[in-house]
């Protein structure tokens, strides 16, 4: 009996024990005794005289994948590294061995660029250029005996408007769960035209059209200024580490204003000032997707797409007003809530700068249909009962963006 427990207690002793710091899955105990993880080894076999770069919260676990294949490795959120992302081609070998392995056996691989696992919290900040639709050929200002002189919608051109974007992402320790919170604040696009109307009045579009004396020296300015700002709820399921849900809530603001000063150019009338301004509160909820499409341990490229509903409180004010003394004013405004909807599709670029930081790159175009233009006001405005209001317009957004992230 004596002998039999020595035989068992140096049998005990002489099994392997896991990597010092490392939590052992459940697929190691299926390991021989015989076999425990070395130091790395270069392409010759010799040690390289460095350590597994894991940490020490991360978990060893097998690969998904059946027979032989690379081995990924999951941290206390259960994020796997994909095998198919993480690749010795992809590798170097100096920081990390990516090998066929048993499916007993799992060794450590690459971090892959698109891998969020492991983070607490994420800020990302991006200088934006956005890129606004011109308005629609709507009829503003018209010489009726000449139709070469006027001031049509889609004669106004906007060029790009400077800005930043930023979010700040928090991550739940419940796996693949994220709180985002991201807003876009672009400078106010301007445009002017400026038209000559030779004749001896002009038109103003309207319910009922108006006519005003000629001739008129005409310069018409139009400002846009948009605001964007949402918080997101992302969800990364285990059963598709790719794929990324969102569900969230947006804010949008659109503010615009046409302004229109008809001169005299001989100084027999008074100057005239049309003008229309409206403002867009929309609010409401979306929904979307968010897709890994490439991906190697320096480089994540990921696209999304976004669909919402939201309320617009939106609202006009228009006038025409003759600046004579004393001045003489047309007053015209109006208010709703209807339903806009919201499309938004992009792609976005990361790549790895070191462990805690990524140079960002993307590309996003946002469709709304719902919104109040200022250059749809005249045609739909009563100055005579002082009312009216047009809801039924389009914009199209395009967004460049060019950043950093840092995570930590």
């Amino acid at each position: 009996m004596l002998r039999f427990l020595i035989t068992v207690t140096l049998l005990l002793l002489s099994q392997p024990s896991p990597i010092q710091g490392q939590v052992v899955s459940p697929a190691w105990t299926r390991a021989t005794a015989s076999w425990q993880l070395g130091p790395p080894l270069n392409d010759d076999g010799a040690p390289t005289g460095r350590s597994w770069p894991v940490e020490p919260s991360r978990v060893i676990t097998r690969s998904q994948t059946q027979g032989t294949g690379h081995c990924g490795i999951s941290t206390a959120r259960s994020r796997y590294c994909s095998p198919a992302s993480c690749v010795p081609d992809y590798c170097e070998s100096d920081d990390c061995q990516n090998v066929d392995c048993p499916v007993e056996y799992c060794v450590p691989c690459c971090p892959c660029a698109c891998d969020e696992s492991g983070r607490q919290w994420a800020f990302d900040v991006a200088a934006l250029g956005l890129f606004r639709s011109d308005p629609a050929a709507v009829g503003l200002l018209q010489n009726p005996l000449n139709a070469t002189e006027a001031v049509n919608g889609n004669q106004f051109e906007f060029a790009a408007a400077a800005g930043i974007e930023a979010g700040l992402t928090f991550y739940n320790e419940y796996p693949g769960i994220s709180v985002e919170l991201r807003g876009m604040f672009p400078d106010t696009w301007q445009s002017t035209v400026r038209e000559n109307f030779t004749g001896t009045s002009v038109t103003v579009e309207g319910r009922p059209a108006l006519v005003t004396t000629g001739p008129r020296n005409a310069t018409s300015i139009y400002a846009s200024e948009f605001r964007s700002l949402m918080l997101n709820v992302r969800w990364n399921p285990q059963f598709s580490p790719d794929t990324t849900l969102i569900v969230g809530v947006r804010s949008l603001t659109l503010d615009e204003s046409l302004t229109s000063t008809l001169v005299d150019p001989n100084n027999a009338f008074p100057n005239e000032v049309i003008q229309s301004v409206t403002d867009n509160q929309l609010l409401g909820a979306q929904f979307g997707v968010s897709h890994k499409v490439f991906s190697t341990s320096d480089l994540c490229i990921k696209v999304d797409g976004r669909a919402g509903l939201l309320a617009n409180d939106a609202s006009q004010s228009s006038q025409l007003a003759s600046l004579a003394t004393p001045p003489v004013v047309f007053p015209s405004s109006g208010s709703t809530t209807e339903v806009a909807g919201l499309f938004e599709l992009g792609i976005q670029a990361k790549w790895r700068l070191c462990s805690h930081a990524n140079a960002l790159m993307g590309y996003r175009l946002l469709a709304l249909q719902g919104v109040s233009l200022a250059s749809d006001q005249l045609p739909a405005v009563d100055f005579l009962n002082q009312r009216g209001l047009d809801t039924d317009s389009s914009l199209i957004l395009q967004a460049l963006t060019v950043g950093l992230e840092v995570h930590f």
